[in-house]
């Protein structure tokens, strides 16, 4: 049968394609062709900026197959969490690189934020700042999304003794009240020692009641005969007050030029009885030893004890006429 001729040309439409005439039901998606996204539009498709997936080299790389393969977004996104970069960051250091690398008036104005709040909690906890090392502190609690307490520990290493040998801030304040505890209890204790506690205290990690606790355990250990007193909160210096007090009297010296470290006081303080028990030692034989010291001789009180020892062999000898 000839298709092109007589009957069946005029009612033959079938055989050919006519504009504008389309199956019932076809859609024009089905006939053309859908346009392909720009890498631009895929990346925005998958939730990130275009410029920040091209400055990180692994995910430039991860990008441009996802480009070329036309991945999904879920696909795209499976694939992101398998990388380096996001098992290397956590979700807030991703967000804020991208927020620096899409919005950098908003990333500055965070860091600005964040510069103020670091240089004000430093400088209450006495923890100086260089420059450098204020930026660096301020970046950090935007990527990290750090609290107060993580930018105290962080801030804590830089606690230190000025060039004037004393600490500021809270820091100071601690330090101070620590090495005047210590002093009274008669612990000695290196500057490193009241550095590393003071870093504790004002990262919130000990308080001046730990060290205080472990000063007295060290007093107890020296000062053993006052073990029940120490407990009960007295002080070693007020301890040694009654020693020291009779020594300055006896050697006529001042009473600042004693204190718990003189070997005459320690030695009065850790005496022992006829049990070798730690005990105090009595205030008259503390006498009697201050006046068998070197220094003794050259009191008035010793010399004026000469002078009337000498005076009475006089009169026994009868040198010297008694007044009656």
């Amino acid at each position: 049968v000839n298709m092109t001729q007589g009957y069946y040309m005029d009612h033959f439409l079938g055989g050919r394609r006519i504009d504008t005439v389309r199956a019932t039901g076809a859609k024009v998606s089905d006939l053309e062709e859908t346009p392909k996204l720009s890498p631009q539009e895929m990346a925005a498709n998958y939730g990130w900026s275009y410029g920040f997936l091209n400055s990180n080299p692994e995910l430039k790389k991860l990008f441009g197959s996802a480009v070329d393969d036309g991945w999904t977004g879920e696909k795209f996104q499976a694939e992101l969490r398998d990388t380096k970069w996001w098992k290397e960051n956590s979700e807030t250091m991703r967000q804020a690189k991208l927020l620096k690398s899409t919005d950098p008036a908003t990333y500055q104005a965070q860091i600005n934020a964040a510069t103020i709040q670091v240089k004000q909690l430093a400088a209450e906890m006495g923890a100086p700042l260089t420059a450098a090392t204020l930026k660096k502190a301020a970046s950090d609690m935007i990527q990290y999304g750090m609290d107060e307490g993580q930018l105290r520990y962080a801030l804590g290493q830089y606690v230190d003794f000025t060039k004037k040998g004393t600490m500021i801030g809270e820091a100071g304040m601690h330090e101070y009240t620590m090495r005047q505890y210590a002093a009274q209890m008669g612990v000695p204790v290196t500057d490193q020692a009241l550095k590393n506690q003071a870093q504790l205290v004002v990262r919130k990690l000990a308080t001046t009641q730990d060290f205080e606790d472990q000063v007295k355990q060290q007093a107890v250990s020296a000062f053993p005969a006052y073990q029940q007193q120490i407990d009960a909160g007295e002080t070693v210096q007020d301890l040694a007050s009654p020693y020291v007090q009779m020594a300055a009297q006896e050697l006529e010296t001042p009473y600042q030029d004693f204190n718990i470290d003189d070997p005459l006081i320690k030695s009065a303080m850790n005496g022992l009885d006829q049990q070798g028990k730690p005990v105090g030692m009595s205030l008259t034989d503390f006498q009697t030893r201050l006046r068998n010291d070197p220094r003794w001789t050259g009191t008035k009180a010793a010399q004026d004890d000469v002078m009337s020892t000498g005076i009475t062999v006089l009169k026994d000898m009868g040198l010297m006429p008694n007044k009656g």
